[in-house]
């Protein structure tokens, strides 16, 4: 059962779900890192069927993700930074079997947040909220296996790689 816990904070980051109206603010972050989050576009438009090169497809995907928070199939994040008050990315929480309490955890952040620490402050604020609003058992989080910067927020954040998956999706 998820507590009415709809916001949390880290040390440098406050964390909340979206809300009607963000799309303009996750627009923004797509239009200012085209490059740095082209797989999270193409992974919506293939997912959702929605242009997140557009502040409409943006907004449309905002709703759609507060629609899965409702739904209990994935509880989305955004998270801004708690002193200049900019977004600054993005830790999403799927459920992958809520009896037995294993959930799995991902993140973005903006191109410019990136090699300070943020990303690693988020998974561990997202673990701790997992276990303490969630009831969880296990957090799992997977990566890309060329993307050597999660992998090592992942260890950074406590993780311990238990297996390695080949070819789990298709390019």
């Amino acid at each position: 059962m998820i507590k009415k816990k709809k916001k949390f904070n880290s040390e440098r980051l406050t964390f909340r779900r979206y809300q009607h109206g963000d799309g303009a603010e996750f627009h923004n972050a797509i239009e200012s890192n085209p490059q740095h989050l082209a797989l999270a576009v193409e992974g919506a438009k293939q997912g959702f069927g929605l242009d997140l090169t557009t502040g409409e497809g943006c907004e449309l995907f905002v709703r759609t993700l507060i629609a899965g928070w409702e739904a209990r199939q994935r509880l989305i994040f955004p998270f801004w930074s708690k002193e200049s008050c900019q977004f600054v990315g993005e830790l999403w929480i799927e459920c992958k079997d809520w009896e037995q309490g294993i959930h799995e955890i991902g993140y973005f952040v903006v191109q410019s947040e990136t090699g300070k620490g943020i990303a690693t402050e988020a998974a561990r604020a997202g673990v701790r909220f997992i276990f303490e609003h969630l009831n969880a058992h296990k957090v799992a989080l997977t990566c890309d296996e060329d993307n050597l910067p999660s992998y090592r927020v992942a260890e950074a954040a406590g993780f311990v790689r238990e297996w390695h998956i080949r070819d789990a999706v298709q390019r």
